[in-house]
């Protein structure tokens, strides 16, 4: 708590009270962050080629995001967990999908799109990849993978979700 402190005084003058400000913090609050709005309730989904997921998004107690997906292929269900960490300390979430898939880091979501730059297994190696999610009101998203070829991000697969 801040306490307003007395300003000089002219003696024919009454005192004036005056409140100093805090100043902001460097590391953006994950509080002002619009990955917080995906939280809460399910999102029915799309994927590119037609085949329907189901995403559910909870915070922890820590504020980590936990992401369970059901995705239905060939009327099978699979299911997969990703883990959305922020660092406060380097101002950024770090993401990371059940066995390693994808990993990835992005700033705070604070625009239209919210851009991790990561990669996946390939062979031996990891190869870079983005997922990019892309703000559609505040009750859909569009989440897309990326590769680079040539220098240009060109979209891989991606998914529509609405929220129910």
């Amino acid at each position: 708590m801040i306490t307003p402190m007395t300003a000089p005084t002219v003696a024919s003058r009454a005192p004036k009270r005056v409140a100093l400000k805090e100043r902001p913090s460097t590391a953006a609050a994950p509080t002002r962050d619009r990955a917080l709005s995906l939280v809460g309730g399910s999102w029915s989904c799309s994927t590119g080629s037609g085949q329907p997921a189901k995403h559910v998004y909870t915070r922890a107690a820590d504020g980590t995001i936990k992401l369970h997906s059901e995705l239905v292929i060939a009327k099978k269900v699979f299911g997969i967990d990703e883990v959305y960490r922020f660092d406060k300390s380097k101002g950024e979430w770090d993401t990371q999908t059940q066995g390693n898939a994808y990993a990835g880091v992005a700033p705070p979501w604070q625009g239209t799109d919210w851009v991790f730059v990561g990669t996946v297994p390939h062979g031996n190696s990891r190869v870079p990849v983005r997922m990019v999610y892309g703000s559609l009101g505040s009750n859909a998203f569009e989440r897309e993978f990326q590769r680079s070829e040539n220098g240009d991000w060109k979209t891989f697969t991606s998914e529509t979700c609405r929220r129910h």
